[in-house]
């Protein structure tokens, strides 16, 4: 069984990397990885509509969206990441199986001290705070399981909370988060380690109890990976343009005005795209050159260039 400890924090190549070796691998694997600040929702969620777009993009956190469902969840350098990538043994009939995985990564974290329960959700609690969520996917043809979660060590918790935080209202068929009380391993425990010592602790424990192996991708492996990044995960269509149909809605404020955005988008495309000050539509010439085009936030930087919307970044606000 291998064990990969990739040294990078690209979270859109961790992704890609879950994804091909949950249609290549050859044996099971557990990737144990760190990531730069960065979003992710699951695969049928509304990203817009889960997190604070202006506050992610001024702060340089990334977006990103996986291939499992789920809820949206907030990576830094101090949350660890885990991947279970493992053939189903009895087939497809007991594939959505959350403890298959969590009971190791349970046995694990007792032998350093850090003792967890089960919230209803499966999700795994410390003194009943969340440390961990947790979502799945099934390649049915192969009859693998993508299996992978998070574990809070002592990641930037004010910053996981504004990051999380919607302010327009979205109407749609999207699912969405049910955030709950969390809390830091760290801070909980008062453990000595750096996160990557916690990574490292962790992993030396999966090596003794369950014999797993530390490996590295092949040349081939990474080609693969290469190319899913560059054409699907990366991509701003997979990133926005997935989310499910939804009309957007908030009131903005510029020069001291108050502005009433209505956004609709549907499959990625936008359809109806209005921004009115009382009865007035003062940038409809803007608004009505996205209509038909792929929502994207470079879209809405050409068309407003000009305009105090551009100046102040405002536009961010429209996703």
């Amino acid at each position: 069984m291998r064990l990969l400890l990739p040294d990078h924090l690209n979270v859109h190549r961790h992704l890609a990397t879950e994804a091909i070796c949950l249609q290549e691998a050859e044996e099971p694997i557990l990737m144990l990885w760190f990531s730069s600040e960065s979003i992710v929702c699951g695969k049928h969620q509304n990203l817009a509509a889960e997190v604070d777009y202006a506050f992610c993009r001024t702060k340089g956190i990334a977006l990103a969206r996986r291939i499992s469902g789920g809820g949206t969840v907030y990576h830094d350098p101090g949350n660890l990441n885990f991947s279970f990538i493992q053939p189903l043994p009895e087939g497809l009939e007991k594939a959505i199986d959350y403890k298959r995985y969590l009971e190791p990564m349970r046995a694990a974290l007792r032998a350093l001290g850090i003792e967890t329960t089960y919230s209803y959700k499966d999700d795994l609690l410390l003194n009943g705070l969340k440390i961990s969520g947790n979502a799945q996917h099934i390649d049915q043809r192969r009859k693998w399981a993508l299996h992978h979660g998070t574990l809070l060590y002592n990641a930037d918790l004010g910053h996981l909370s504004a990051a999380l935080k919607t302010k327009g209202q979205y109407q749609g068929k999207a699912i969405a988060s049910r955030p709950s009380p969390v809390v830091n391993i760290q801070e909980a425990l008062q453990t000595p380690w750096t996160a990557e010592e916690f990574r490292d602790q962790l992993a030396a424990e999966f090596q003794q109890q369950f014999s797993y192996r530390i490996s590295t991708l092949s040349a081939e492996e990474e080609e693969k990976i290469d190319a899913l990044q560059r054409e699907k995960i990366g991509s701003e269509a997979w990133i926005l343009g997935y989310s499910p149909s939804y009309t957007h809605q908030r009131t903005l404020h510029i020069n001291e005005q108050s502005i009433e955005l209505l956004l609709n988008v549907e499959r990625g495309f936008i359809r109806d795209f209005r921004l009115t000050a009382g009865d007035r539509e003062p940038w409809k010439a803007q608004t009505q050159l996205c209509l038909g085009k792929a929502l994207s936030e470079a879209l809405f930087c050409e068309q407003f260039a000009f305009t105090d919307w551009n100046k102040h970044q405002a536009y961010l606000q429209f996703i």
